[in-house]
């Protein structure tokens, strides 16, 4: 009797950890991830038009991005991850300031080095995706900007929605920037 319980217990366990592999197929085969190497130089030389004459600050931008798929089902779940890492290169107290690199109020140089790690949970039903934590929207009225070292991000709620044909539907609730 022991045994056949024990062989009961077993095979329900398989069961269990095959659907639960079944369901995170699409998590793990829809992954992906990139790596981006930026590297920027800021001159801004006032000639005259305020009492500092030049700001130059030169810096190393990684950005790291991991995107899961969703898990599989009606209901989808899915993970994904930001890393962003800025390095000074070059700087110095009289340079600093052109808001590539963040200043240290207390000695007025730049950092060394900044970073951030982003993680945000997503679900997806039908044609509708759910985002919360950090959120990169790219709309007419906000767009996470790339126009410096490490992009611009946001942290809050983010839905998308096409489940009416012929209508897409963005909204969302920003807590942070």
């Amino acid at each position: 009797m022991l045994n056949a319980r024990r062989g009961a217990a077993g095979a329900t366990v398989l069961l269990l950890a095959q659907g639960i592999q079944a369901q995170a197929a699409g998590f793990i085969e829809d992954s992906q991830g990139s790596l981006m190497l930026r590297n920027f130089y800021f001159d801004r030389d006032y000639k005259g038009e305020c009492n500092v004459s030049a700001r130059r600050e030169w810096a190393q931008g990684f950005i790291l991005n991991l995107k899961s798929g969703f898990t599989e089902g009606p209901v989808g779940f899915g993970l994904d991850l930001q890393g962003m890492l800025g390095v000074q290169l070059d700087s110095s107290r009289d340079r600093a300031g052109t808001g590539l690199l963040p200043v240290d109020r207390s000695s007025g140089k730049a950092e060394d080095e900044y970073s951030e790690l982003g993680i945000t949970g997503k679900v997806r039903y039908s044609k509708s995706e759910l985002n919360v934590g950090t959120v990169m929207p790219r709309l007419p009225i906000l767009i996470s900007s790339p126009a410096r070292l490490l992009w611009q991000t946001f942290r809050g709620s983010y839905l998308r929605s096409q489940d009416i044909p012929g209508l897409s539907f963005q909204g969302g609730y920003l807590t942070r920037m």
